[in-house]
């Protein structure tokens, strides 16, 4: 879903490029619109391959980052907390043990 916002960016500014370079006075003059058109349809195509492919990876790419650096602070947590009870527990089970023993000893 979030992907779809850079397509429609990207959209949108292919749409309002295409308006500002062919009503631009560049476009007008008749010898030099020729010359200017392949550069412009140049910058046109780098502009629309960096929205439409590279602009989307990279958003991929940083939400990969960010959902694996919350999976690992999540699972080091867990692992801290399993650790403290984990602990506890042990040590309730050797007193009870040391109980038990006390206790058939006599």
């Amino acid at each position: 879903m979030p992907i779809k916002f850079w397509w429609e960016l990207a959209r949108w500014l292919n749409s309002h490029m295409v308006d500002l370079i062919y009503r631009s006075e560049a476009a007008k003059l008749s010898f030099m619109a020729g010359i200017n058109n392949v550069y412009d349809r140049g910058v046109m195509m780098f502009v629309e391959w960096s929205m439409f492919f590279i602009f989307p990876m990279l958003w991929v790419g940083v939400l990969s980052w960010a959902g694996m650096s919350v999976g690992s602070a999540v699972q080091s947590s867990l692992s801290n907390s399993t650790q403290i009870a984990q602990s506890a527990g042990s040590e309730g089970g050797n007193k009870l043990q040391g109980a038990a023993t006390k206790m058939a000893r006599k």
